[in-house]
């Protein structure tokens, strides 16, 4: 991959989690931030190319497909995958214990 398409690739990144919204939907953590497909995939994203595979997040964001997990989150085995209605339940629970009373 040449130069320009990796700093491509990068700032393509870069800009995908600040349209995520730069936190875990878990638990809010901004640490190790990870790209996850909440409701599961049928691609294995390590067999593309850094660029394809940051294209093929761009996409799947603009369908509702990914979202945020920080690494702690995205390791626990009882995140994953869920129905669409769970994640919006478990994002939901997130954002209100985060709400200050």
């Amino acid at each position: 991959m040449g130069k320009r398409q990796k700093e491509w690739a990068r700032r393509a990144k870069d800009q995908l989690i600040v349209d995520l919204g730069g936190a875990c939907v878990l638990c809010g953590s901004d640490v190790e931030l990870h790209i996850d497909h909440p409701f599961g995939r049928d691609w294995q994203p390590r067999k593309l190319e850094f660029s394809h595979r940051i294209s093929r997040y761009r996409q799947e964001y603009k369908m509702g497909l990914v979202c945020l997990l920080c690494a702690e989150c995205n390791e626990d085995p009882e995140n994953k995958p869920l129905s669409r209605e769970e994640y919006e339940t478990q994002r939901k629970q997130a954002q209100e214990s985060e709400a200050p009373y």
